[in-house]
């Protein structure tokens, strides 16, 4: 996903916020080309401009896909704001701990983090939920098939 980032401070240039990949890290985009990080693992970026030099911060958030950006001190959003039933919605499939132990975790875990996505995509609310709830019964589904096949591997039938 890409956001056109529209800042007063940032007239006249094109700086694009590029999330990749169901883990991958935000980059930031000057007129197309990669910005570096003004030093390595701060997660402050500069743009130069005739105007002077315009300060972007990244701060990675737990559990969602979406820094928190700030231009010049300013928190700018990304992306549309989730409410506590969008957040329980994206947890849902974390229940697959209680149920499926390690196994459950983890496709628990990457079930959510797709869902953590899917809120914050611009389409209808049906069209998240749906998403949203295909995921966490995918996750399900997928849980108990290699449940079904470790304990047939672990205890055949004699």
């Amino acid at each position: 996903m890409q956001f056109k980032l529209e800042h007063p401070t940032l007239l006249g240039e094109e700086v694009v916020l590029s999330i990749s990949g169901l883990f991958g890290n935000p980059e930031l985009l000057h007129n197309g080309r990669q910005l570096i990080e003004k030093s390595a693992g701060t997660n402050i970026y500069t743009i130069k401009k005739d105007s002077g030099i315009v300060t972007i911060a990244l701060e990675p958030k737990r559990f969602d896909p979406f820094p928190q950006l700030e231009i010049e001190g300013e928190k700018y959003p990304i992306g549309r704001k989730l409410n506590p039933f969008d957040y329980l919605i994206v947890a849902l499939p974390m229940l697959l701990i209680f149920v499926g132990g390690a196994i459950g975790g983890i496709l628990g875990f990457l079930a959510s983090s797709i869902n953590a996505r899917i809120m914050r995509m611009p389409k209808s609310a049906l069209e998240r939920y749906g998403f949203c709830l295909a995921s966490s019964i995918g996750a399900s589904v997928t849980w108990y098939i290699l449940a079904l096949g470790l304990n047939m591997l672990l205890n055949p039938a004699q």
